[in-house]
């Protein structure tokens, strides 16, 4: 064959799955990494990227689009087209072949929106190619094959020079990716790279190729149970033609395209920080957890199918590790400085009380040129103030997941391009500096499931500090208006949920590996009660124990009796009540969708009777509410005295009044404020005050809440009012009030 025929590949994978996660693979991911350095790198084939074509987690329409457009470009009298895909195929039995999956597409809609394998060989004959090697791995390939003798017959009498098929799976067969050296792969690909690397020929057939990985396939199905078997189909000499030639060496490629493809693949990743920053005042000692979101997107973005380096720096658990040693404590808050200049991209997780502390953070960031961004609870609606601190490139409100992994694609390009941070990109579901390009928030279908393999790597992290407990999401958001809660105006009154199989399965995978006590984190677990109650009765176990957070209003009318739920395992509830006296809940919409009981008799049997069940009632309770007077105080503490005591021990949580800012402001109806320091706004600090609260009252407020919380000996999550600082104290007691309500930056 003419040596100087041309090498021409279209590489197409896709292992993330837009509408239907169970689809998701990570070891496409992995595998689209080692195919493409063997493809454009050294060693391998160092092919220059203008002459090739990646197609990668692409929805279906603009694949097609892209996959058309390269075939196009083939010259037919100098290519030979190396078409690869590797993700789903999806069997037509009917008409014999078989759909390759793209992002959005499903197992229900793969007829209207997968690549039939029949027409993208239709399209290489309609376009006149004349020579082309086609490897399709993925589930029913076979069928590539099986189309029928008068197809092959035509395919001939076009082809000059021939062509090559290759399938991972015979048509009735399903192909699984594999763990090899401790990461997933797909194997029949992952000994497609090894042989285009790992050979001692300069060049080299498909046929021997192709025999190298039959041989390893072998091996493989002798010790695992990976069963698929693959296959070859040619027509005259074609597959014995050595056109795959191998360079060892590093190789100058297209230097006016200003970067090289194969330092792209190896060296060029695009590193991003994920943090969880400590805050100023904690408060929660016996509740710290998992950042779950920071871990999930680390998942996510891991199998986004680009060379992105995610880690993870949680400041609150390098504090922990430190125990009440000052000096090493003082090293971790110096640390973040000398981990940031490593990366190319800080992203930061923000509450109200994380703002402060994150801003400071970015500004380091940013005194190294770093591009960041925020997420988080805080965003939503906040994005002008942050982007206005000059020191906060994007802002992802909402879930959002999907415009991330759009807006570091993009930044990932703009990294291989050599113009990273010089100019404001425009993504969808992103906000910056123009901040009239926030076309819309990004609301996911449903919540991503957590890969088994990160979960050993939380495990790995936490394990020491965690003692057995982990939170789990089987839904996000809620749909209530309670006021001064933030989750709602994150979610938009909309439920996020997780598929029921996959959270019973992600549970007992934990359990099996040791976790033994689970909190779910949904905003009202019973709000969808027989699902959760299947989840339930599907995880629970001798020894395993479960938190859950429920509504008062939904509990007592008796429909789910704490007896069945004491038989599941439910070992604490936790309940939003907010205040003993009907009316002020009501104020602050708690009990307002059913109706509750006005006799607090009712409510104190309902608290202590889970005592019965050896399951802990977990109460809060707000201070400051309008309407509250020195008889409620009182009232409030003998309430207290009723539902504690030797045979009842609940778990009381007083918090103070805190409103969240909303479009930059802390909006306040028949409240003043007494501080704008985000800082303060941990639930623990008197923030601001009913306009009718005298200074007696407000002095009645911290003196019953001191008296409440060394009655039930709560001093462990409840911080009695002499840590509070004495400035933001004083203020609260002479009744200070800030001049305006718009949230400010930090000195």
């Amino acid at each position: 064959m003419n040596r100087n025929y041309k090498l021409r590949p279209l590489l197409m994978f896709c292992g993330e799955y837009t509408n239907d996660t169970s689809l998701n693979r990570e070891g496409v991911a992995n595998t689209a990494e080692i195919i493409k350095q063997a493809v454009f790198s050294v060693p391998g084939l160092n092919i220059n990227p203008d002459n090739g074509c990646v197609v990668e987690n692409m929805a279906y329409v603009p694949a097609c689009e892209k996959i058309a457009a390269f075939i196009q470009s083939i010259n037919v009298e100098q290519d030979i087209a190396f078409i690869y895909y590797c993700g789903h195929g999806f069997p037509d039995y009917r008409n014999n072949t078989v759909h390759l999956a793209f992002s959005d597409t499903t197992r229900n809609t793969s007829l209207m929106c997968g690549y039939n394998a029949k027409a993208l060989i239709e399209l290489l004959k309609d376009s006149g190619v004349n020579r082309y090697i086609l490897i399709l791995d993925c589930c029913h390939s076979g069928y590539m094959c099986d189309m029928g003798a008068d197809d092959i017959i035509e395919l001939e009498s076009h082809l000059q020079e021939g062509y090559v098929h290759i399938y991972s799976a015979r048509s009735t067969e399903i192909c699984q990716q594999t763990k090899i050296n401790d990461k997933y792969y797909i194997p029949f690909s992952y000994w497609l790279a090894k042989s285009l690397t790992n050979t001692n020929y300069q060049s080299i057939s498909i046929n021997n190729i192709y025999d190298k990985i039959k041989n390893e396939i072998n091996l493989l199905a002798k010790n695992t149970d990976y069963k698929a078997n693959c296959g070859i189909q040619c027509t005259n000499s074609f597959g014995n033609n050595k056109i795959f030639n191998i360079v060892k060496q590093e190789a100058t490629v297209n230097e006016t395209s200003g970067f090289k493809f194969s330092s792209y693949f190896t060296m060029e990743k695009l590193k991003i920080l994920l943090v969880k920053t400590s805050i100023k005042y904690p408060i929660k000692y016996d509740d710290f957890g998992i950042p779950l979101g920071l871990w999930m997107l680390k998942g996510h973005l891991s199998t986004a199918g680009h060379n992105f380096d995610v880690d993870i720096y949680d400041e609150r658990l390098e504090l922990k590790k430190c125990g009440d040693n000052e000096n090493l404590r003082k090293e971790v808050y110096d640390r973040f400085e000398k981990i940031v200049k490593d990366y190319d991209v800080v992203g930061i997780s923000l509450s109200t009380s994380e703002v402060f502390p994150a801003i400071e953070k970015f500004r380091i960031a940013k005194n190294y040129d770093k591009i960041t961004f925020a997420g988080g609870i805080f965003t939503s609606s906040n994005e002008e103030f942050l982007l206005k601190s000059d020191v906060v490139d994007y802002v992802i409100p909402g879930v959002g997941t999907v415009p991330l992994s759009d807006l570091l694609s993009r930044l990932y390009r703009e990294k291989q391009e050599n113009r990273l941070g010089k100019r404001v990109l425009t993504v969808s579901g992103v906000a910056s500096k123009d901040l009239n390009i926030l076309d819309s928030i990004w609301c996911p279908s449903q919540l991503p499931t957590m890969r088994k393999s990160l979960w050993i790597q939380i495990i790995e992290t936490y394990g020491n500090y965690i003692d057995n407990k982990v939170d789990v999401y089987t839904a996000r958001g809620c749909e209530r208006h309670c006021v001064f809660c933030s989750v709602q105006r994150e979610s938009r009154q909309v439920v996020y949920r997780k598929d029921d199989t996959k959270v019973i399965d992600e549970i007992n995978f934990l359990k099996s590996i040791g976790v033994t006590y689970f909190s779910f984190k949904d905003e009202d677990f019973l709000s969808f009660p027989n699902r959760m109650l299947n989840i339930l009765e599907n995880v629970k176990g001798e020894n395993i124990k479960f938190k859950i957070r429920a509504r008062y209003d939904e509990m007592s009318n008796g429909n789910i009796s704490l007896k069945y739920l004491q038989s599941l395992g439910v070992d604490e509830i936790q309940y939003g009540l907010e205040s003993p006296d009907w009316s002020i809940r009501k104020s602050v919409n708690k009990g307002d969708h059913c109706l509750v009981s006005q006799d607090n008799a009712s409510l104190i049997d309902f608290i202590r009777s889970h005592s019965f069940y050896n399951i802990t009632a977990n109460c809060s309770f707000i201070l400051g509410i309008e309407g509250e007077d020195s008889v409620y105080y009182n009232n409030l503490f003998e309430f207290i005295k009723k539902i504690y005591d030797n045979d009842s021990k609940p778990k009381v949580y007083i918090n103070f009044l805190t409103p969240h800012p909303y479009n930059s402001q802390i909006s306040l109806s028949k409240y003043s404020l007494v501080t704008k320091d985000l800082n303060y706004f941990t639930h623990k600090y008197p923030v601001c005050f009913a306009e009718s609260a005298k200074a007696i009252q407000r002095r009645k407020i911290l003196s019953t809440y001191d008296d409440i919380v060394k009655y039930t000996k709560s001093e462990l999550y409840n911080p009695l009012t002499d840590k509070i600082p004495s400035v933001l104290k004083e203020s609260f007691l002479r009744g200070d009030k800030c001049q305006t309500n718009n949230i400010e930056y930090p000195n």
